[in-house]
């Protein structure tokens, strides 16, 4: 194969993956919707396919070990900052239910001192 058939065939096999990725009935095949991650991740990886197939057949072995090095560590960047986001989400929510907790503590306390008088100090 020449230089422009083998970009066209990678152009052309990048087209169909991710055309088929996107109207792949994944509700049906998973009885969910495709995690939002997952269906990034795939996506990626139907681009990257092709390319690095092209890049291989081109003896581009330095510009694929890049491409590949760039991407997972862009991808585990994404994944890091979806975790800080979880945490972040998750101490916000601790800290509240440990405000209604104390505010219900209160809320109680004042019912006891109502219903039997202030304690004598």
């Amino acid at each position: 194969m020449t230089w422009s058939s083998d970009l066209i065939l990678a152009a052309l096999l990048t087209g169909l993956i991710e055309l088929m990725l996107h109207w792949l009935p994944w509700r049906l095949l998973l009885q969910r919707d495709l995690p939002r991650t997952i269906a990034y991740i795939l996506g990626v990886l139907g681009l990257l396919g092709p390319l690095s197939w092209l890049l291989y057949t081109w003896e581009y072995f330095q510009a694929l070990q890049a491409l590949w090095v760039v991407v997972i560590s862009g991808g585990l960047a994404v994944h890091l900052g979806y975790g800080v986001d979880l945490l972040g989400v998750e101490l916000a929510r601790r800290k509240e239910a440990e405000e209604r907790e104390l505010a219900l503590a209160e809320r109680i306390k004042h019912l006891q001192e109502k219903e039997h008088g202030t304690p004598e100090r």
